[in-house]
């Protein structure tokens, strides 16, 4: 989610472009996120990572203008 205060948003979604270009759906199963945990509810890890990462839209999310 990109909010008013979100930090170097386009390093974020570069972030996702290089996971997705150097895992698969056999080497990246999990993701354990270090900071802001808060939407796993309870949970420490995104379960079936790779197949989440290739359903987030990057080019539609850099067009995203900050929320407030």
């Amino acid at each position: 989610l990109r909010f008013a205060k979100t930090f170097h948003w386009p390093r974020q979604l570069a972030s996702v472009q290089a996971l997705r270009d150097r895992f698969d759906a056999d080497s990246l199963a999990y993701l354990c996120p270090a900071a802001n945990t808060g939407y796993l509810r309870g949970l420490r890890a995104v379960d079936h990572a790779y197949d989440q990462l290739q359903q987030i839209d990057l080019a539609a999310l850099a067009q995203v203008s900050p929320g407030l």
